[in-house]
């Protein structure tokens, strides 16, 4: 998740915009976190880069653009804070700085950081059911159909595992990062700058890393499965960036035939060779 709100170009452009899909971050925060990361657009200055960054969000939020205004925004928590909130109009702040959690939680238009996480997670949880129900039937079609005929609700029961698990991560993914930012530790550290708390090494690290322990409902055999599967876009991660950026054959080859072999190796254990 660091690598795709940072550097994409080291996950594979499928993986990537699978992400994207069902995470449903807005686009003006894809473009925030890596600006604030290389200090183009940083709170309490104006940004040349960016100066009117997050402006039609605000208009499909219909929220002032002030609100997304970084000249405006303060870095830092506290009474000064509270007195710029009280200007700007935004009662969900209180005692904290940084962007305003409306524009952060985006689509779901609420305030709420746990309504927000909550609406992500009954959002997602039908999008992964119809993911996850032919990861587990069409497998068991292929090696043992009598087993889906004599128990279709163990089919169903793996369907529910999976999908809880999938969306789980999502939604505590969305709330770790309220967490770090709002609710909890800003929260706690004041005089800390949102350029810490909203960069790589605050709610993108420390809020989304806690996420990864709604692996644990998911199914213990599928948890080994789900290892596999991430195994080589983890070590992806790793690689040189001029090498990966390079377009050389060794790069293509890595990225084209390793990848795959790894997904034919949980696909043989799906299917029970």
């Amino acid at each position: 998740m660091w690598c795709f709100f940072y550097e994409r170009f080291r996950l594979p452009g499928s993986y990537g915009r699978w992400i994207a899909a069902l995470g449903q971050v807005e686009p003006e925060l894809l473009v925030a976190l890596p600006a604030l990361r290389r200090k183009d657009w940083i709170y309490g200055q104006k940004s040349t880069k960016y100066p009117r960054l997050f402006d039609e969000l605000c208009e499909r939020l219909t929220v002032p653009t002030t609100w997304g205004d970084p000249t405006i925004i303060p870095a830092l928590g506290g009474d000064t804070a509270n007195k710029v909130w009280a200007e700007l109009g935004v009662i969900s702040r209180a005692g904290v700085g940084g962007l305003p959690c409306e524009l952060v939680h985006g689509w779901t238009h609420t305030s709420s950081c746990a309504l927000n996480a909550f609406t992500r997670f009954r959002k997602s949880f039908f999008r992964c059911a119809f993911l996850y129900l032919p990861i587990h039937l069409i497998p068991r079609l292929l090696s043992n159909p009598m087993s889906v005929i004599a128990d279709p609700f163990s089919v169903l029961r793996g369907t529910l595992y999976s999908t809880t698990f999938l969306a789980s991560y999502i939604a505590f993914m969305w709330y770790g990062m309220c967490f770090v930012r709002t609710v909890g530790l800003a929260r706690l550290f004041p005089n800390i700058s949102h350029r810490f708390w909203d960069g790589p090494q605050g709610c993108i690290f420390l809020g989304i890393a806690p996420a990864g322990l709604a692996m644990y409902i998911e199914n213990g055999r599928r948890r080994g499965e789900l290892a596999l599967y991430v195994l080589p876009r983890a070590v992806r991660t790793l690689l040189a960036e001029r090498w990966l950026r390079s377009g050389k054959r060794s790069a293509r080859w890595s990225e084209r035939y390793a990848e795959p072999n790894f997904n034919h190796i949980v696909i043989l254990k799906w299917t029970g060779f």
